[in-house]
């Protein structure tokens, strides 16, 4: 049928005017998008319209504070990883064990511990809270994470062997960790780097004792400290060259039951990281 001009041009923008409401309303109204490139101009998608974006200062929305979760709890690890603790220290499973207490505010008596939480940003501590406290306070999570790494724990006292390294303040013995670990070859032999936690801005000196408390020798080749970009020797490679002075294949024998004191200078006031790095390797008896 052949309709009249006008009739038909009536029809067309019936048509038109049906696939523009099907296709998000009348010049773009705010009906049926799911993206922001389904609206027009500067309009975004928000619940499903096409809405004018709110004003903003230039500036992005504060994040939202919310505690870091792990796959199995609000942990700083994954606590139930199956790779997890292929590479984890005992030191490092001190920490792990105690983290699920300070996550819920338990003041620590270990000088190292303290200053370990001490420096996360997500430790607050309550003194009036009794280990009985924090233990009450346990999830069936926190319970199991605690029972997945004693186990490890008693693992590694059979496995991983390596010097333990201590800071020595005012005749203590401040634990810090382990270096040179997994390296009970020759062939094995390279740099490894521990991080320590010192109380408040540096003083001019610190001390270091590195201790050989399991059946093995450990062989030293070089050691220093790293203060922020500075690389720091003890002070007696400053009197005279002892083997650990420099990576040149000649070692420092460290005996079981043997300690090492080594004194570094250090910039006073330095707030920054401080990392022990150690080269060599240890020989299991």
């Amino acid at each position: 049928m052949n309709l009249p001009h006008t009739p038909r041009m009536l029809v067309m923008s019936i048509l038109m005017l049906g696939l523009g409401l099907a296709c998000g309303g009348i010049l773009g109204d705010d009906d049926g998008c799911k993206k922001d490139t389904d609206c027009k101009g500067s309009r975004v998608c928000t619940a499903g319209k096409c809405t004018e974006p709110m004003a903003t200062t230039g500036h992005p929305p504060p994040p939202k504070a919310v505690p870091y979760k792990s796959p199995g709890g609000i942990y700083s690890f994954d606590c139930f990883g199956e790779d997890f603790y292929m590479t984890a220290s005992p030191s490092k499973l001190r920490r792990y064990r105690n983290e699920v207490y300070a996550r819920h505010g338990y003041t620590f008596k270990s000088k190292d511990m303290r200053r370990y939480f001490k420096a996360q940003p997500w430790y607050t501590p309550d003194p009036s809270l009794t280990m009985a406290d924090v233990k009450a306070r346990f999830s069936a999570t926190d319970k199991r994470c605690i029972k997945r790494i004693r186990k490890e724990e008693k693992a590694s006292e059979e496995g991983v062997a390596c010097p333990f390294v201590y800071l020595v303040e005012d005749g203590e013995e401040i634990l810090q960790g382990e270096i040179l670990r997994h390296l009970n070859t020759p062939q094995k032999a390279q740099w490894q780097s521990l991080k320590l936690y010192l109380d408040g801005p540096t003083q001019k000196h610190i001390r270091v004792r590195l201790a050989e408390e399991k059946a093995e020798t450990t062989m030293l080749d070089a050691i220093f400290l790293q203060v922020g970009d500075e690389e720091i020797q003890p002070r007696a490679c400053s009197q005279r060259q002892p083997a650990f002075c420099s990576a040149d294949g000649r070692h420092r024998r460290l005996e079981p039951g043997e300690t090492l004191d080594l004194v570094f200078a250090v910039p006073q006031g330095h707030t920054g990281p401080i990392e022990l790095w150690a080269s060599g390797h240890y020989l299991p008896h």
